[in-house]
C-alpha cells in the first residue's frame, strides 16, 4: 500500500470520537506482507469482494 492509503488511515484514527474504525488494507499485489502502523493486510485486490463480506465491511475507501 502506498502513502496516500497511509495518510488517509492515519486521518481517519485521528481523535478519540473518530466515526472510523479502520481494519486493515486491500493491496494490489504488490506490496509488503504487512501494512502500516498497527494495520494488517487483509489481502490482495482480486479478492476485495469476499474481504468486504468476511469482515462486514460497512464503508470502502480506495486510494490511489
Amino acid at each position: 500500500m502506498g502513502p496516500v492509503g497511509q495518510a488517509v488511515a492515519e486521518h481517519l484514527q485521528q481523535g478519540d470520537q473518530s466515526a472510523y474504525h479502520v481494519l486493515g488494507f486491500i493491496d494490489a499485489g504488490d506490496g509488503p506482507a504487512a501494512g502500516p502502523g498497527s494495520w494488517p493486510v487483509l489481502g490482495t485486490l482480486d479478492r476485495a469482494a469476499p474481504i468486504v463480506r468476511a469482515w462486514k465491511v460497512d464503508e470502502l475507501i480506495i486510494t490511489l
